[in-house]
């Protein structure tokens, strides 16, 4: 019971509550000597530190007391929690192994139909986030047909608004928001796929031009959830709106108004090494914001993406750097120096 509740709490983004009771819920356990209680109840504890190493190594010890007790239920739901906790400690390339071996499982076990279609979605934002949006994208279709309400399709439509928003396809990427927000009045306590689908909608609006309702769907997504995860995405694509905007005023003479101080600071005061990345490009944004087209930043967000897996961030990254390359003259000078074609003549 003290478990089970430390999950509600969790899911509802009540985290010190949730840590407050599956540590409850791990004493009792404990002192119980019961496996399966034990593996419940690290399960809760570990899911509600997933940030930590010590709420990693929980979830490990639970997976292990779950096979050694072959329980299938819990085998599936932690395999959720290490997904969590591995992209949290930007292990990205473990995630896809780790919600495959989970996949095979469930189905080994008869859930295939209920606890692995979670694993299902959640492997196809693994994909999503290191390349083969193909495969993700195919993942995501199987369930269209069987899901109308509940948490699943909640999760299915915000993860395909996202690649639908990165390949400007607007309508869809709208289409898949909205459903997200319809299921959300029956199911309300889950700010996971509403900050996902919000983002889409913001990336969907930068792409677009409408650098103002970009601003607004990540307002809306910062509002949502606690998660440090999802509040850098949220902050990363808000800056980048923001910047959009400020280059389009600056061009007319007008004054920019200030857009990013709350995401410069956040910027300048987040150490979690498994944000690198979405800090660096917050950074990068922020400095286009600011009006300076220094390759500095920009190369600073491709290297800390690129280490980080994610393609669609470390090319976005590169695009920019192309034009801050092109609007720097001091760096197409070292450019010239130090990278001289033999034999062809520079080109400026």
């Amino acid at each position: 019971m003290l478990a089970g509740y430390a999950m509600y709490l969790m899911m509802a983004n009540r985290m010190d509550d949730a840590r407050s009771w599956s540590a409850k819920a791990l004493d009792a356990a404990i002192g119980s000597g019961e496996p399966l209680q034990q593996c419940r109840a690290l399960l809760a504890w570990g899911y509600s530190r997933a940030d930590d190493e010590t709420g990693l190594a929980a979830l490990l010890r639970a997976r292990d007391l779950a096979i050694a007790c072959d329980a299938g239920e819990e085998f599936t739901r932690i395999h959720a929690g290490l997904d969590q906790s591995l992209r949290r400690h930007g292990r990205i390339r473990e995630r896809e192994q780790v919600m495959r071996d989970g996949i095979g499982y469930a189905a080994a076990h008869g859930l295939a139909k209920s606890f692995g279609l979670p694993m299902n979605y959640m492997l196809a934002e693994v994909l999503l986030d290191t390349g083969p949006w193909d495969e993700a994208e195919e993942i995501l279709a199987t369930f269209g047909p069987r899901l109308l309400t509940g948490i699943h399709p909640m999760f299915t439509n915000a993860y395909r608004a996202r690649p639908a928003a990165a390949r400007g396809d607007t309508a869809a990427a709208r289409e898949c928001a909205d459903r997200v927000e319809h299921l959300a009045r029956e199911l309300p306590d889950q700010p996971i796929p509403r900050t996902i689908a919000w983002c889409a909608r913001a990336e969907s609006c930068t792409w677009s031009g409408i650098a103002q309702d970009a601003i607004e769907y990540a307002d809306l997504a910062l509002a949502l959830t606690t998660d440090p995860m999802r509040r850098a995405e949220a902050v990363a694509i808000r800056a980048r709106a923001a910047a959009d905007l400020a280059e389009r005023v600056r061009r007319r003479g007008q004054q920019v108004d200030d857009l990013v101080s709350d995401a410069r600071a956040w910027a300048a005061t987040e150490r979690r090494p498994q944000l690198e990345a979405l800090v660096a490009a917050t950074r990068a944004e922020i400095s286009r914001y600011d009006g300076k087209r220094e390759p500095a930043p920009w190369q600073i967000a491709v290297a800390a993406c690129d280490a980080a897996g994610d393609l669609y961030r470390t090319a976005y990254c590169r695009w920019r750097l192309g034009y801050a390359l092109l609007g720097s003259r001091s760096a197409r000078r070292r450019r010239r120096v130090s990278s001289p074609r033999q034999g062809r003549p520079h080109i400026n």
